[in-house]
């Protein structure tokens, strides 16, 4: 009776040294598990850290890209502003050329012209050139082409007598100049044909 009691306490402890078995195998199986998923866990977060990273860095590159275009952005507001002012100074410029350049049509047609066959002395930058005066009015003449005028040159007409005109070289051909006196003048004393 004795045996079989130890023969059944063994078979017993057999079964219980199985059943722990089993259970160590399953602990074991699951201990491999869990490490398989805490693998699985520490791939995800440093993918997840290293996409992180890379989002932060084109955060940056968006914000660098943002600044700079911002920043260019502004010099093209201060160019084009500059460009606005600069358009309205020369459409200003250009309507009072234009305004002037009528004017001047308009002396010139009401002036009327006399042919006049008289010697002058021409002044300019220091230089005396004798010429003759081909036509004259109360604006303006034209003389010959004597010397090296050029447009918008300041002269001087000096006649014999000591009479003296101030004048702007307003037209130059191989031929004649144009004339525009400073002031109006009086055309009395002058041998004029009409």
């Amino acid at each position: 009776a004795a045996t079989r009691t130890a023969v059944e306490t063994i078979g017993m402890i057999k079964g219980r040294i199985g059943e722990i078995k089993s259970v160590a195998s399953m602990v074991s199986a699951a201990v491999t598990e869990q490490d398989a998923s805490t693998q699985s866990i520490v791939c995800a977060i440093e993918s997840a850290a290293t996409g992180a990273t890379q989002a932060t860095r084109s955060a940056e590159t968006v914000t660098t890209s943002i600044e700079e275009t911002t920043r260019q952005a502004g010099e093209v507001r201060s160019v084009s502003d500059d460009l606005a002012s600069v358009t309205a100074e020369l459409s200003i410029a250009v309507d009072g050329f234009l305004q002037a350049v009528a004017s001047d049509l308009g002396e010139r047609r009401q002036s009327t012209r006399f042919k006049l066959r008289e010697a002058v002395v021409v002044s300019a930058d220091r230089r005396r050139t004798t010429t003759t005066i081909l036509d004259i009015s109360t604006t303006g003449a034209r003389v010959q082409n004597a010397s090296n005028a050029s447009l918008g040159q300041r002269i001087t007409l000096e006649w014999p007598v000591g009479r003296k005109i101030g004048a702007t070289v307003a037209r130059v051909t191989d031929e004649d100049v144009g004339l525009k006196f400073d002031a109006p003048i009086e055309l009395d004393g002058l041998p004029l044909a009409a």
